[in-house]
């Protein structure tokens, strides 16, 4: 005896398919519909994303503006790529990542008393004109490194051998060469104010902490520093307070 099989027509198959395939588009388009009660909701979503990615981009643009520098050259200058001198730059961004970390306490500069910042005059460590000034928020030119940067001291013009003397009272805190600013000498004084003398010559430096009282010789104007190289024979001159540069010449003695 045969047994029989109940086989499907192809159109009948065809047309079950066809019904399943209109009940999942319709479910689609129903789950992806939007009822129109809800256009008000959505606007509102799309106007606060709106507001918060435009209050995004502007505390980025502060945060960049505040912490971070634009390093260019002169428009008037060009470059060839088979000129550059990779070992000058590498130094530059050594001290330049040095400049970066200080900004980012820029604001605690800012909040130093100014009868602090005024109350006790240094003596000049050299004399002679401040041939490069500090430059925390604007750039200047390094014609040793043919690029715009920002300058955390004073540069004062004098001659080899001329004798550096300390500020004021101190401690020595640190005697070191300098890739960048040659051979430099930090002096720790009062109210944690510390005096740096770069540039200097192989000749006078003081002893790891040694007692230091103004006008004492700490060293000689030379020429170490290859990041200033190019530049008029000088005293390369900071004064730092938590880590934080400040300009010199607000503590120097007043030059008559």
């Amino acid at each position: 005896m045969k047994m029989k099989y109940n086989i499907p027509k192809i159109k009948d198959i065809m047309n079950k398919v066809n019904i399943v395939k209109g009940k999942i588009k319709r479910k689609k388009e129903n789950n992806i519909k939007i009822q129109p009660r809800y256009y008000g909701l959505l606007f509102l979503m799309i106007l606060l994303g709106v507001v918060t990615v435009a209050t995004n981009i502007k505390t980025y643009n502060d945060i960049t503006a505040e912490r971070y520098i634009k390093y260019e050259l002169p428009k008037d200058i060009q470059t060839d790529a088979n000129d550059v001198d990779i070992i000058k730059y590498e130094t530059a961004i050594s001290s330049i990542s040095t400049n970066v970390s200080n900004i980012t306490e820029e604001k605690n500069t800012n909040k130093l008393n100014s009868k602090e910042k005024t109350k006790d005059k240094y003596i000049w460590p050299v004399e002679g004109d401040v041939i490069t000034e500090y430059a925390k928020d604007t750039l200047v030119y390094s014609k040793t490194l043919d690029m715009w940067l920002i300058h955390t001291g004073i540069d004062i013009q004098s001659e080899l051998g001329t004798n550096v003397l300390a500020i004021a009272n101190g401690k020595v805190i640190s005697v070191e060469n300098n890739t960048f600013y040659g051979n430099v000498v930090k002096i720790e004084h009062d109210e944690g104010y510390i005096s740096v003398y770069a540039n200097l010559a192989e000749e006078k430096l003081p002893k790891l902490n040694q007692k230091i009282k103004q006008g004492d010789i700490i060293g000689a104007v030379g020429d170490t520093a290859y990041g200033e190289s190019e530049e008029e024979i000088h005293l390369h001159f900071e004064i730092t307070k938590n880590n934080t540069n400040i300009n010199p010449e607000e503590f120097l003695e007043i030059k008559e």
